[in-house]
């Protein structure tokens, strides 16, 4: 098995695109293009705006199977999805494996059925906003686990865009003071 090793300096160069990003499209180009870099063939940026107390829009920059978003919506996976859970709580990166343990079964159920859609193995990292606003990127892919090594690496890439695509979200998205 070939090992992807992520080029940080690739990396830093591409936050250059998030900054001079224009327009929805140019965001999800950028994403594309990072997620490439990184060795995953997915990614998503979902961007809760509270509204008032009880209410909130979701924007997304997406790159993940519009089949599978449509199934996510349609049956409130939101509500159970361990990645949610996790980025809520904690601005840290996680690999999805290590949201295994503590996982409500229905979490676990809507991953291995994320993984009929080519999401079985990621890395997300949630952004807390100056508005209440959270955010979260997630980069999947369908084939196998990653090593140690990789997985710090990607870890500490996520980590790093992960500010850079919610500013360019925020800005393009007109929500920027």
């Amino acid at each position: 098995r070939r090992e992807t090793r992520v080029n940080l300096e690739k990396i830093f160069d591409g936050l250059e695109r998030f900054a001079t990003a224009d327009d929805p499209t140019a965001v999800t180009r950028a994403l594309e293009r990072s997620a490439a870099e990184l060795g995953f063939g997915s990614f998503i940026y979902a961007l809760r705006v509270p509204e008032s107390l009880s209410d909130a829009r979701v924007l997304q920059v997406k790159g993940y199977p519009e089949s599978w978003l449509g199934r996510y919506w349609e049956r409130d996976y939101h509500a159970i999805d361990p990645v949610i859970a996790h980025c809520t709580r904690s601005v840290l990166p996680v690999a999805w494996e290590r949201l295994t343990p503590g996982m409500s079964a229905a979490g676990h159920r809507m991953m291995l059925e994320a993984g009929e859609f080519g999401l079985a193995h990621g890395a997300s990292t949630g952004v807390h906003g100056p508005s209440g606003e959270l955010g979260i990127l997630s980069f999947a892919r369908d084939r196998g686990r990653s090593s140690l090594v990789e997985q710090r690496h990607t870890l500490r890439a996520t980590q790093l865009l992960a500010p850079h695509v919610h500013e360019a979200v925020r800005r393009v998205f007109g929500l920027s003071a």
